[in-house]
C-alpha cells in the first residue's frame, strides 16, 4: 500500500502530527517567519486531491495553480453544485454518487489507487470530511484545509490537518505563541499586504448559483447528504439574504445613530454580541449549545442578572446577526420577547447592518461563541468573553472570568501579547487572499 514520509514537509510546515497530533509547542518544529503563508510555500507534490471547496471558483483557481507548479490535480466532486464551478471537463475530475456510509471506503481506495500525496478541502467538520482526516494520518499523506480567513477579508485560513478548534493553534500554549509571535515580529520588516474587500455581493451570488443549480436537478447524486439544508427554500434565502442587507441597512440606521450619539455615561459601556450562523461548526461542533437561541437566552439571561445586582442604567447590550445568516434566521421576536420579560429591553439592541469600527471604541466588552469577531475586538483593544472552544481563547488573550464577572469588569487587553498573537497565527495559518473575490489569484 502507498504510503509517504511526513519528512516530505517542508521545514515551515514540519509538525508531529502523526506521532502527537499537535498537542503541544512541538506541533510547531519551525515556524514561519514570513508575514503570511503563501501557497508557494506548500511542497511539491506530484499527486493531490481536492474534496468540496468553498462555494465559488476558489478550487477551479487553486487547482489552475497546483498544476502550473507541476502536480496532477484531482477533484472529486458530490452534487451539481460542485460541478458548475468545477467542470467534469477538467481531467481527473469524478462525481461521487454513492451514499455516505460508502464514502471512508471509496476515497481510501482513490487515495492509494492514484498515489495520492496531499488531500485539500474547505471545512473539516463536515460528513464528506471526517474521514480524511483519519486516512490521512494512516497514511502519512498531508491534509491541507481551508476556511474563511480569521483576520478576512484579506486573509483566509489553510492549516495543516484542521482549523478552528481542531487547529495545532488550539492546543498550543499560549506563552509560546506569544514567545514565538514576538520573535517573528522582531525577526520581518513590515510588508504591504494586498488588501480585498469582503463582497457582499460576490458571495450571496456564488451561493445563489450553488443552491439553485442543485435543487434545479434533484435527481442528480439523489445520494448526496448535505452538511446543510440543499433545497428550494434555501435557494429563496440566499435571494432573501441579498435584499435583506440592503433593507437592514436602512431599518438599523436610526438605532445606530443612537448609540453613535451616547450620553457621556454611556461612555465605554456597551457589551457587543456577535451570533454564529445558525448551523455552522463553531455552534454545532465547538461549542455546547444546544442552538443560537439557547445561546441568546443564556447571555441575555446572565446580563438580567447583572443590571438587577449593579443597577447599572447606562449599560447595554448589542447583539449583532451574521451576515451570511440574514435571510436564513431572524431573531428579532426571541430577542424582545425575552428582554421584554425580564424587564430590560431598553438595554438590547439587536441589529443586523452594524460597522464594528464604529462601535467597537465605546465598547467595554466583547461575548461571543467563537467568532472572528472576537479576534477583532482584541485587536480594537476590547476584552473578549469566549462561550465556545476556539483556537484564540487563551491564557493571557481573553478573559479567564466567569461571565457575571465579565460583565462588572472585563479587565484590560495587553496590545502587545494580542499583537504577538495576531502576528503568529498569521504567519503559520493565514494566506494573504480572499476566497470569494475575483481579483483574487493564488501565487
Amino acid at each position: 500500500m502507498y504510503s509517504k514520509s511526513i519528512d516530505s514537509v517542508t521545514k515551515s510546515f514540519k509538525t508531529e502530527l502523526l506521532s502527537n497530533y499537535g498537542l503541544n509547542r512541538d506541533a510547531f518544529t519551525e515556524v514561519n517567519t514570513k508575514s503570511s503563508l503563501e501557497l508557494s510555500n506548500l511542497p511539491a507534490y506530484e499527486n493531490v486531491l481536492l474534496l468540496q471547496g468553498p462555494v465559488g471558483p476558489f478550487f477551479s483557481k487553486l487547482a489552475r495553480f497546483l498544476k502550473q507548479r507541476g502536480s496532477k490535480t484531482h477533484k472529486i466532486n458530490f452534487n451539481p453544485g460542485d460541478e458548475y464551478f468545477y467542470p467534469p471537463k477538467e481531467s481527473n475530475t469524478h462525481l461521487y454518487d454513492f451514499t455516505l456510509e460508502y464514502w471512508p471506503q471509496y476515497l481510501e481506495r482513490y487515495i492509494v489507487q492514484h498515489q495520492i500525496e496531499a488531500v485539500f478541502l474547505f471545512g473539516d467538520c463536515r460528513p464528506i470530511h471526517f474521514p480524511a482526516k483519519e486516512i490521512c494520518k494512516q497514511y502519512g499523506i498531508d491534509l491541507w484545509v481551508f476556511e474563511e480567513g480569521y483576520f478576512r477579508p484579506h486573509y483566509f485560513t489553510m492549516d495543516y490537518f484542521g482549523v478552528n478548534a481542531n487547529s495545532r493553534l488550539f492546543r498550543s500554549e499560549s506563552e509560546f505563541i506569544i514567545d514565538y509571535g514576538n520573535e517573528i515580529i522582531a525577526k520581518q520588516n513590515d510588508r504591504e499586504i494586498t488588501r480585498y474587500e469582503w463582497s457582499h455581493l460576490h458571495i450571496t451570488r456564488h451561493a445563489i448559483v450553488y443552491w439553485l443549480v442543485n435543487v434545479l436537478q434533484p435527481f442528480k447524486c439523489a445520494n448526496y447528504d448535505h452538511h446543510r439544508e440543499l433545497n428550494l427554500v434555501i435557494a429563496y434565502r440566499w435571494i432573501k439574504n441579498f435584499f435583506a442587507h440592503w433593507f437592514y441597512k436602512i431599518k438599523d440606521w436610526s438605532k445606530i445613530k443612537k448609540l453613535l450619539q451616547h450620553q457621556p455615561s454611556e461612555q465605554n459601556n456597551y457589551f457587543i454580541f456577535p451570533l454564529q450562523v445558525h448551523d455552522d461548526a463553531q455552534m454545532i461542533h465547538h461549542s455546547d449549545f444546544k442552538s443560537v437561541e439557547d445561546a441568546i437566552e443564556m447571555v441575555i439571561t446572565s446580563f438580567y442578572k447583572h443590571l438587577s445586582l449593579h443597577k447599572n442604567l447606562a449599560t447595554k447590550l448589542i447583539i449583532k446577526h451574521h451576515p451570511m445568516d440574514r435571510g436564513h434566521k431572524n431573531y428579532s421576536e426571541f430577542i424582545k420577547n425575552l428582554s421584554k420579560t425580564l424587564g430590560i429591553k431598553n438595554h438590547i439592541y439587536y441589529l443586523h447592518e452594524l460597522d464594528l469600527d464604529l462601535i467597537l471604541p465605546y465598547c467595554k466588552g466583547c461575548v461571543t461563541v467563537n467568532s472572528t469577531l472576537g479576534l477583532k475586538a482584541l485587536g480594537s483593544g476590547v476584552p473578549v468573553k469566549n462561550l465556545g472552544r476556539s483556537f484564540y481563547d487563551k491564557k493571557n488573550i481573553t478573559s479567564r472570568k466567569s461571565l457575571q464577572q465579565f460583565w462588572k469588569n472585563p479587565g484590560i487587553v495587553s496590545a502587545k501579547n494580542i499583537q504577538a498573537f495576531r502576528q503568529f497565527v498569521i504567519s503559520q495559518t493565514q494566506v494573504n487572499g480572499c476566497l470569494y473575490s475575483p481579483k483574487y489569484q493564488p501565487k
